[in-house]
């Protein structure tokens, strides 16, 4: 009979076998045959966990550390907190889980990783904006200057745009209040026998006193000097040129001191009135198809001479939403018994022919025009 044979020896792995067997969370060796030998396993194993958690704490810690700085670069606090916020949360996880094994603390730093990416890629898209248009070619376009803008004048009691191509403004604002009206300076029961030059526009696009004379228009203001009596200054002031329009006679006589009356009127009712008042070029039928803006110029500085004017009128009623009316009234001699209710016009047709936008918020309806009493 043949003699059995021992058991075979396990053998060794080879060295790549060891080196292999290295990156493994924990070391092949023979089973513990005594009770020290698994009391230094233990702790030899327990050793192993705390320093990859250290490891990935460390970790965890820089990627804090790269996330704030990324976030402090785009100057956004409410990234900033989120990333925090989303980093404590880890930490915290890890404190909690540094019993767990080394395989569930790798996942969780994982998740970090994972989550600070995600932040990043979501705040860039968000932060993502249509680039902004570079103004630098302006400067060259325009080397020598705007050839003209609109002109904002502004006066104590009045504020105007002025047109220089027609000599006029294109419209005149002024705030009306029941204090200024009910008192008069008895300075400003005479008037300036002149009206003022403006210095600060050009005499080239100013009028002058020559080109009112002897003509078929007289000056015509349109902020009236009325409404500032209370004051000798703002009274003088409104006989500036630029508040100055070629207005009929007949009109100015009647139907248009009839309107600003009525308007002064309405001031001590409400209490507060906005005006804006302003010449239109309307335009007339040369043809059945055919439409012409024709008006006339007077004097050698060629001043404009308006078709129609318009007024544009907004009251504040106490515990009340603004009232607005709009008139339009032509530049020629018209009946003075004629009601101002027939002047009466859409304020969007006045925008329409102006070329101007006024209020367009909430208000009240209007209810009734000039009363016959203010008008008489």
């Amino acid at each position: 009979m043949e003699t059995p044979k021992a058991p075979a020896t396990p053998q060794r792995r080879s060295s790549a076998a060891d080196a292999d067997a290295t990156t493994t969370t924990t070391t092949i060796r023979d089973p513990p045959r005594t009770t020290a030998d698994l009391t230094e396993m233990t702790d030899r194993a327990e050793q192993q966990e705390e320093t990859l958690a250290a490891t990935a704490a460390a970790m965890l810690a820089d990627s804090r550390r790269s996330t704030i700085q990324s976030m402090e670069s785009t100057d956004n606090e409410v990234k900033e907190r989120r990333s925090l916020s989303s980093t404590a949360a880890a930490l915290q996880k890890l404190e909690e889980s540094h019993s767990s094994s080394i395989f569930e603390l790798f996942i969780l730093w994982c998740r970090a990783q994972l989550h600070k990416v995600i932040m990043f890629m979501t705040y860039s898209i968000g932060r993502d904006e249509p680039p902004t248009p570079k103004l630098s070619h302006v400067a060259d376009l325009m080397k020598y200057g705007f050839p003209g803008m609109d002109e904002i004048h502004v006066y104590k009691n009045f504020i105007l745009s002025y047109d220089r191509r027609n000599r006029i403004a294109h419209w005149v604002c002024e705030h009306l209040n029941s204090d200024c009206l009910s008192y008069r300076d008895p300075k400003t029961l005479q008037k300036p026998n002149e009206y003022a030059i403006d210095p600060n526009i050009a005499d080239m696009f100013s009028p002058s006193m020559k080109d009112f004379r002897n003509s078929d228009w007289v000056g015509g203001h349109m902020a009236s000097p009325l409404n500032y009596k209370c004051d000798m200054d703002k009274f003088i002031e409104s006989y500036i040129f630029p508040n100055i329009v070629p207005i009929s006679r007949g009109l100015k006589n009647n139907v248009w001191l009839r309107l600003e009356h009525y308007v002064r009127e309405l001031a001590m009712e409400s209490g507060s009135v906005y005006v804006y008042t302003g010449p239109l070029f309307m335009p007339q039928r040369i043809t059945f198809r055919n439409w012409a803006i024709r008006h006339h110029v007077m004097g050698m500085n060629t001043i404009a001479v308006p078709t129609h004017f318009f007024k544009v009128i907004i009251s504040e009623e106490r515990d009340a939403l603004p009232r607005m009316e709009g008139y339009v009234v032509p530049n020629a001699d018209i009946d003075k018994e004629m009601d101002l209710n027939s002047f009466m016009s859409d304020i969007r047709d006045i925008e329409h022919f102006a070329g101007l936008k006024f209020y367009d918020g909430a208000r009240e309806e209007i209810m009734r025009g000039p009363r016959d009493s203010i008008d008489g």
